[in-house]
């Protein structure tokens, strides 16, 4: 999400800065897309996955494998850990919970293509759906075929070009998850984001 976040502000600013050489009768203030970069940034901190706030932060509570006091109140989470989400104020809580990792779920999602990264993340019900769409239909698509119909009759337009359009969308489907996936845009069944590779 950082990384699609940043390109974004480059493809911004390199149309901002192509309008201003333009000499538009409307002139740009960079220091307004300054501030909203900040907004941006402050925004995506704010959902306290990675810092806690505490009475008292010391290593009992903020445990030195998995966070670091920054200040007398305010444990930092390491990379790759964050505080079990919704429960903030558990110290056992605190920095505990263990990122899912990014290049995992591509690589799951990339070599097992009937939903291995969306199991790993924990979206059982979209890995088992992606599951059926995968081998569950065709198979039944094929017995149905060899059961109902002739030889003469599976070479029709009709039967090959029903497959050819489901794997179509399945493809696309496919793509489409390997796409997010690389750009980071899921968050695991918590709503903790992928630790970035």
């Amino acid at each position: 999400m950082k990384k699609s976040i940043a390109y974004l502000y480059i493809i911004i600013n390199f149309l901002l800065l192509s309008i201003k050489n333009l000499k538009l009768s409307h002139p740009v203030d960079l220091n307004e897309m300054r501030f909203i970069q900040i907004q941006i940034q402050q925004n995506k901190t704010n959902e306290n996955y990675f810092v806690a706030k505490l009475e008292h932060c010391n290593k009992d509570l903020c445990l030195e494998n998995y966070g670091e006091c920054s200040d007398a109140t305010t444990c930092k989470c390491k990379a790759g850990y964050a505080n079990v989400p919704g429960k903030n104020d558990i110290p056992e809580a605190v920095c505990s919970y263990q990122q899912k990792k990014q290049i995992i779920a591509f690589l799951l999602e990339l070599l097992l293509p009937f939903g291995g990264g969306q199991f790993y993340i924990g979206f059982w019900a979209k890995g088992v759906i992606k599951l059926l769409f995968f081998i569950v239909i065709p198979v039944i698509w094929c017995v149905i075929n060899m059961i109902f119909t002739s030889f003469k009759d599976t070479c029709s337009l009709a039967h090959l070009l029903i497959p050819a359009i489901y794997a179509c969308c399945y493809f696309i489907w496919y793509f489409v998850d390997i796409i997010l996936i690389g750009l980071n845009t899921f968050k695991d069944i918590n709503g903790v984001e992928l630790y970035t590779w």
